[in-house]
């Protein structure tokens, strides 16, 4: 999977590179963020539920999904 995605990057032109690699950075950082947060008030059991990793993968994808929505009308 990661040489596959390699591939298709390295078959976008320099917009779609630029759209994404500002997407991924975005939505790496914001994980970051989220999950350490998420984990400490889990931790300190201020969250009332169980913060589990499926809550870290649908947020990444969803940030994913809206930066290169976001980003693509910016550059378009």
């Amino acid at each position: 999977m990661i040489i596959a995605n390699r591939n298709l990057y390295n078959n976008f032109d320099e917009l779609e590179r630029k759209i994404h690699l500002e997407s991924l950075a975005l939505t790496l950082g914001l994980a970051v963020v989220v999950r350490l947060s998420f984990s400490l008030l889990d931790s300190t059991k201020l969250i009332a539920f169980r913060a589990e990793i499926s809550h870290l993968v649908v947020f990444i994808g969803v940030t994913y999904l809206v930066c290169i929505i976001v980003n693509t009308r910016r550059y378009s």
